[in-house]
């Protein structure tokens, strides 16, 4: 029952997947396969990090919320969606 339940997920995820192949994040991209018994085959990715357009600084220790986090000299003490 249980692989008959995920192998339908599977199956739902690949049908919006095919409907929107512009994957937008790395979490959208599929990590297994169905084999032909039913069985799901794992087949991760390996991780790649990939920058965005900025990087910001954090420094705990020695940083100041009142910098712009662009270099480890300006680094900020918190991330500014902590509370």
């Amino acid at each position: 029952m249980k692989t008959i339940l995920i192998y339908l997920l599977l199956l739902i995820s690949v049908k919006i997947l095919a409907q929107n192949p512009e994957q937008k994040y790395s979490w959208e991209t599929q990590q297994a396969k169905v084999l032909p018994n039913g069985d799901l085959e794992w087949v991760p990715r390996p991780f790649q990090l990939v920058k965005g357009s900025s990087v910001r600084y954090i420094d705990f220790e020695g940083g100041n919320d009142s910098n712009d986090g662009q270099s480890t000299s300006t680094a900020w003490k918190h991330h500014p969606w902590d509370a």
